[in-house]
């Protein structure tokens, strides 16, 4: 696990600056405004989708597929992989064109909050919104079969690839604007797709050799359908607080969506380098710990991870309190100024705040998902989600715009407190406060 983390950890940061290329030349030529606004908010919609259907794959498909591989044939393995993917396939363009179609509706709903040009840029740039969404879906779909043949890297080295094509573009074609900028991000995420098709088709030849046969693979697929159902409100609820703050902010006038939009990506950039990347990797190590009732190496896995969190949320904390405005003007510049600075710097220091949480609370999840608690995931998620709510509504006459990135901070509190116990005790009886409730083991037949 240690050699995966290292090469994965490697790989997404180099993948992670990569991006931040991108994100400097996009910083460069749009600055803080209603175009950057338009394309942040026109992207809200696949993201959402895009990472619920992450969620649900994630959790029905790693138990499902380890229990095939040690049960069933090989052929049968490789047959029930190819109804997956082609699966995905169907289900991403479908969702993709229902998207495409809703666009103007979706517009014309949420257009009395926003800015005319504002309007008019998440217009333009919808359409190839839309593609992201099969695009994402089958991609992921891809790098978690590759992530079982221990073959992660690859897929945690393919958003290189991605991230150089878009900044690429920019570089080349500035006067291409926002038609270059979502260009970019549609060809980027393809190149990342056909990246790890090759690498899973160069492992397996003989996955995509046939045309997918769904006899036989009711059982398994009867399982997926299961677990996705359970995980389903958890998906829904943790995407929609993921999507909501970019949502709220739009109404506090042209640039708010971009400037928290900037302080979002470096949240989001630490997280996706720091745990995100190594999740099928925490996932499958936990997994194999509670299968076998090493409670003892798990909770000694987790003390580390509280501790390394809490040093890495502290330090976040106050160097952007310290060199916030000075670190993102160095980085930034052009169109990107002192003012654009300080309203990145306050949405990013509330964030920071979050970040420490954030990366246990995602470890906590790999432990939920490892011990099959998709009722408790999705009722802390909920928890979550509401606490958001509740403290936006409470700070925002006090805080403005930055009430919303101080709600995403404090929130973030809420759901590693609320689930520890599921985490470093398992689901015999949890109580968390005042309230209690029972987690049931599923008897499985040996």
């Amino acid at each position: 696990m240690r050699r995966q983390f290292a090469a994965v950890t490697l790989l997404t940061a180099v993948a992670q600056g990569a991006g931040l290329i991108k994100l400097w030349l996009t910083a460069r030529l749009f600055g803080v405004g209603a175009e950057l606004d338009g394309y942040f908010l026109a992207l809200l919609a696949p993201t959402f989708l895009s990472g619920a259907l992450s969620g649900m794959l994630q959790t029905a498909l790693f138990p499902v597929r380890a229990r095939l591989a040690a049960e069933e044939a090989k052929d049968v393995l490789l047959r029930f992989e190819r109804t997956v993917l082609a699966g995905l396939l169907v289900l991403g363009a479908a969702l993709g064109l229902i998207l495409w179609l809703a666009g103007p509706w979706i517009l014309a709903w949420s257009g009395t909050d926003l800015a005319p040009a504002v309007r008019e840029s998440a217009r333009f740039v919808f359409p190839f919104a839309a593609l992201l969404i099969p695009l994402n879906t089958v991609g992921d779909g891809l790098g978690y079969l590759l992530a079982m043949r221990n073959r992660y890297p690859v897929a945690a080295a393919a958003p290189i690839a991605n991230a150089l094509l878009g900044a690429g573009l920019l570089y080349a074609w500035p006067e291409g604007g926002l038609l270059n900028l979502a260009l970019g991000t549609v060809a980027g995420l393809a190149l990342q797709v056909c990246i790890c098709l090759l690498a899973l088709q160069r492992q397996e030849p003989r996955l995509l050799a046939a045309w997918p046969a769904f006899a036989g693979l009711q059982g398994p697929w009867r399982k997926m359908s299961h677990l996705s159902v359970w995980i389903l409100p958890g998906v829904i609820f943790s995407n929609l607080s993921a999507t909501l703050p970019t949502v709220m902010i739009a109404p506090y006038g042209e640039g708010a969506v971009s400037a928290f939009g900037y302080a979002w990506r470096l949240h989001t950039y630490a997280i996706q380098l720091l745990v995100m990347a190594t999740s099928p990797v925490l996932l499958a190590r936990f997994s194999d710990l509670i299968a076998v009732g090493d409670e003892k190496t798990l909770r000694r896995l987790l003390r580390q991870a509280v501790a390394i969190s809490s040093a890495i949320g502290l330090g976040s904390v106050v160097l952007v309190a310290w060199a916030g405005v000075p670190l993102l003007e160095l980085l930034f510049g052009g169109r990107f100024d002192s003012q654009a600075a300080e309203a990145v710097a306050g949405h990013w220091l509330w964030l920071c705040v979050a970040l420490g949480p954030a990366l246990l609370g995602n470890v906590y999840v790999k432990v939920w998902q490892a011990r099959r608690l998709a009722q408790a995931i999705s009722l802390l998620a909920a928890l979550g989600l509401v606490s958001f709510w509740v403290l936006h509504a409470g700070l925002s006459g006090w805080l403005g715009s930055q009430a919303v990135a101080a709600a995403v901070g404090l929130a973030s509190f809420v759901v590693p407190l609320a689930g520890w116990r599921l985490a470093w005790r398992g689901p015999s009886a949890v109580s968390v406060g005042n309230i209690a409730w029972p987690v049931r083991r599923r008897q499985t037949r040996p």
